[in-house]
């Protein structure tokens, strides 16, 4: 090989070699901070103790369900914030909800939440107020508080 072409292949070979150095600083990289589900900076105590349900039923005619009495124990005095949702299920099949915005109407421990058996029986999608219809559309009910934004 001449000396001349040895002079052209000198540039190259540092312009091939810093194109792949740069090429190997372009790329991209993810840090990730793992950590263990339940070890997250603050515990969120559920203000919900326990909920009671009574179901009211007509006096002349007790298949027919009238209201939906939930009494509420707290944890703390009051609630004032976030939302408290009445939530109905077959099995583990999620069928509807009632919701009420503590921010509206707050509620203080032991308030007990009326549902109307219309307005349950439009949560659940039953055909009718009577306590077979309701029960054939849900067989659990639970209470879910969710807290205001942070």
């Amino acid at each position: 090989m001449r000396r001349s072409n040895k002079k052209r292949l000198i540039p190259l070979a540092l312009a091939l070699v810093l194109a792949l150095v740069g090429a190997a600083l372009a790329v991209p990289t993810i840090n990730m901070n793992i950590q263990s589900i339940g070890a997250g900076k603050s515990n969120i105590p559920n203000p919900v103790v326990s909920a009671t349900f009574n179901w009211q039923v007509d006096s002349t005619d007790p298949d027919q369900l009238t209201q939906l009495d939930v009494t509420i124990d707290l944890s703390q005095a009051s609630l004032n914030s976030g939302t408290l949702y009445i939530k109905f299920y077959k099995g583990d099949t999620y069928v509807g909800k009632i919701s009420y915005d503590l921010s509206t109407t707050p509620i203080n421990d032991g308030d007990t939440l009326s549902i109307t058996a219309a307005n349950l029986q439009s949560a659940v999608g039953a055909s009718g107020t009577t306590l077979e219809e309701l029960f054939d559309k849900f067989d659990t009910v639970a209470v879910v508080y969710v807290g205001p934004q942070q």
